[in-house]
């Protein structure tokens, strides 16, 4: 059976609706195992070994993914650099929000798992979250269907031969 994590940060629970949403997708296809690891949560970092693909979910501070996300990526970096860590048969994408411009930063997030080592998945997800215009904020249903659709995508490449 196919397993997927998503390891996301979330600073105002934007995020975290994106990864659910997301998550509810990759459970669409059957035989798909999806875990849900928020950051500053404890986990092992073998978890990333034991599964099949990785969604990481940041959102956009001041043109940079969070500091969380950064240090997380610090982590694993040196651990696969010394060997420790191994995820090169991994599938990884990544996907975040952002409240006044900063959507692309998200796709420099994709490229920095590639340049870690993890085999490319979809195109990176970028979610503008309104962040000002309305509290709490709300996931649009546009943008409902295109994180429920980027989860299931993955679960697709994943699940097929």
């Amino acid at each position: 059976m196919p397993q997927i994590l998503i390891i996301y940060d979330s600073l105002t629970g934007y995020t975290e609706q994106l990864a659910h949403v997301i998550a509810k997708g990759a459970r669409s296809v059957t035989g798909i195992h999806v875990e849900l690891l928020k950051i500053g949560s404890a986990f092992s970092l073998r978890r990333l070994e034991a599964v099949d693909g990785i969604i990481f979910g940041s959102p956009v501070i001041y043109s940079k993914w969070s500091p969380d996300m950064q240090s997380f990526l610090d982590s694993i970096s040196g651990l696969i650099t010394s060997q420790w860590l191994h995820i090169s048969d991994k599938v990884a994408s990544a996907f975040g929000s952002f409240a006044f411009s900063g959507g692309w930063v998200i796709r420099d997030l994709s490229a920095q798992l590639t340049a870690l080592g993890f085999i490319k998945g979809p195109p990176s997800l970028a979610v503008m979250d309104g962040l000002g215009q309305q509290t709490p904020i709300t996931l649009a249903p546009q943008d409902y269907q295109r994180c429920y659709t980027f989860g299931k995508t993955l679960a697709e490449q994943l699940s097929s031969p």
